[in-house]
């Protein structure tokens, strides 16, 4: 499924928006060539998320003849998270350069810009492994250099750079960059303004992670209604281990990222609502379990982590899931997550949201 720019009514520029914050940022890491556009700062809003946490959400329009760029930047504690371009109404963007002529070396010069205005000493290396690659090599490759790795993405949707840290099979998301093949489009993402990472250690081995979430399974339940609408607890569910599968992953407590076990453990019977399997996740380094989530035929998880009586979730309530998947908050309309932008695909999962009541 192809995701599209989505419509949006910026608001007008404002009379008093005379200090262009993002100015270095913007005319220094996005790579345009600014002398064929005049520049307007749209609007410029501050969320306090909360008492350590503050997002800035801005939004420039980018004008040439017969064509025009909207910039969305959203920043976290004055730092990028989400960088994108996007020419409106069919138009390419003016790039600097042609990057199809050069594309690594336009990216490192993004990425060495983007250095110099965060002072990030961890960026150099990142532009260190890009430099293995040849001048214009976009192979479909995973280069790594200790902890770090950089994935490139060539495909007819365009060029992607991942730089990944990974510790104990573990992988952390840090910058992304995203060329699409029809040039309407830019995106880049810093991930560790928001995803800084905890304690990297795995003490929870892939079986125990099995074992403990099988034994999570067999005392868990949940409510729902039977045929003849009655409200019913369900428990005592038919699963085998053997048909478990693991990925470890990380997600966030208190602000930071830990690995973490998701076990996927499909259902052997037809139980009320239809759930087809349940994921169990579990702190990689304690073996404590997050939470508990139910799929059913149709679609992603429903997660559940409120506690009940007998010490398990209790399926009455449903929260998001808490593993690391950064994307566009509220504020100003942002055009899509994150991920959809860089990936400028989604695939759709063939199973239906499985929701407890």
């Amino acid at each position: 499924m192809q995701i599209a720019a989505a419509q949006m009514q910026l608001p007008e520029p404002t009379a008093n928006s005379t200090t262009d914050k993002t100015s270095p940022l913007i005319r220094n890491v996005l790579p345009l060539d600014f002398s064929k556009y005049s520049v307007t700062l749209v609007s410029d809003q501050i969320m306090l998320v909360n008492i350590t946490t503050t997002e800035e959400y801005i939004v420039y329009k980018l004008m040439n003849t017969g064509s025009e760029v909207i910039v969305h930047c959203q920043l976290e504690n004055g730092r990028l998270f989400t960088l994108m371009a996007t020419a409106m109404n069919g138009s390419e963007l003016n790039f600097a350069e042609p990057y199809s002529a050069n594309i690594i070396n336009l990216t490192k010069k993004i990425l060495t810009n983007y250095q110099s205005i965060t002072n990030d000493s961890s960026l150099s290396s990142m532009i260190k492994l890009l430099e293995t690659k040849g001048v214009n090599d976009v192979t479909n490759v995973t280069r790594t250099e200790g902890n770090l790795m950089l994935e490139t993405i060539n495909d007819s949707r365009g060029v992607r750079f991942y730089w990944n840290h990974a510790f104990s099979g573990c992988v952390y998301n840090e910058i992304s960059i995203y060329f699409p093949s029809d040039k309407s489009r830019f995106a880049m993402g810093d991930l560790q303004s928001r995803c800084k990472m905890g304690n990297t250690n795995v003490d929870i081995s892939r079986d125990q992670a099995i074992d403990i979430a099988m034994n999570y399974i067999q005392n868990y339940s949940y409510v729902a209604f039977d045929k003849n609408g009655a409200l019913i607890t369900v428990s005592g569910f038919n699963v085998s281990r053997e048909s478990a599968t693991v990925e470890l992953r990380p997600a966030s407590k208190n602000g930071l990222l830990y690995p973490t076990w998701r076990v996927e453990v499909p259902l052997l019977e037809v139980y009320p609502g239809h759930p087809a399997a349940f994921a169990v996740d579990i702190w990689a380094g304690t073996g404590s379990v997050l939470n508990i989530a139910t799929e059913a035929v149709g679609a992603d998880y429903s997660t559940d982590n409120s506690s009940s009586g007998n010490g398990f979730p209790s399926p009455s309530s449903t929260v998001g899931p808490s593993a690391q998947q950064p994307g566009f908050l509220g504020g100003i309309c942002m055009v899509v997550s994150l991920i959809a932008v860089l990936t400028s695909v989604v695939v759709l999962k063939k199973r239906q949201l499985f929701t407890h009541h």
